[in-house]
């Protein structure tokens, strides 16, 4: 969204408030995990109770509750190569690695989402000098034109706000 507002005439010191953060591992299938009848939701669970656990049994020791999970090691649950050897269980009952039934990709995520109004939210500022272009026009037109071009999925869109403000640059006399 930057790079798009920062080619209007006028336009300078463009910022954002997007908290970019650690580095994400995005799964998709392969064909051959298509090929076996896999979901991304039946590998995600399967991922989620290797990564999260699975609750074996909840009891009581006083007034206290005790939840026992299973879970990989934190060597396997660490290592991207360790995890592309899990076995990923097939609709057919047979298993499978990770590595033949996903492919993975390296993608920054986001330390923490912003919500205005119960929408996902995104502040951009920038600079404008008055006397090239007009702050209402730019802005109209970007939200018309160029918020679709942007990097985010238009799934993300849709349920995106974004807050455009734009400030006079003081006059260099």
């Amino acid at each position: 969204m930057q790079s798009a507002l920062r080619k209007y005439a006028g336009i300078s010191n463009v910022d954002d408030d997007l908290p970019f953060g650690k580095s994400q591992l995005i799964y998709a299938l392969t064909p051959a995990g298509e090929t076996a009848g896999l979901n991304l939701q039946s590998v995600g669970r399967q991922l989620r109770a290797a990564l999260d656990g699975q609750q074996i049994q909840v009891f009581f020791r006083g007034e206290d509750e005790v939840e026992v999970r299973m879970v990989l090691p934190d060597a396997e649950r660490n290592r991207l190569s360790a995890l592309q050897h899990l076995p990923v269980i097939l609709p057919n009952g047979d298993t499978s690695p990770l590595a033949n039934v996903v492919s993975f990709t390296d993608k920054q995520g986001l330390d923490r989402l912003q919500r205005i109004d119960g929408q996902l939210a995104i502040n951009v500022i920038a600079d404008l000098d008055e006397s090239v272009a007009n702050a209402n026009e730019i802005i109209a037109d970007f939200q018309a034109n160029q918020l679709g071009r942007s990097s985010l999925s238009m799934a993300s869109l849709r349920h995106l706000k974004v807050k455009i403000k734009i400030s006079a640059k003081p006059s260099q006399t």
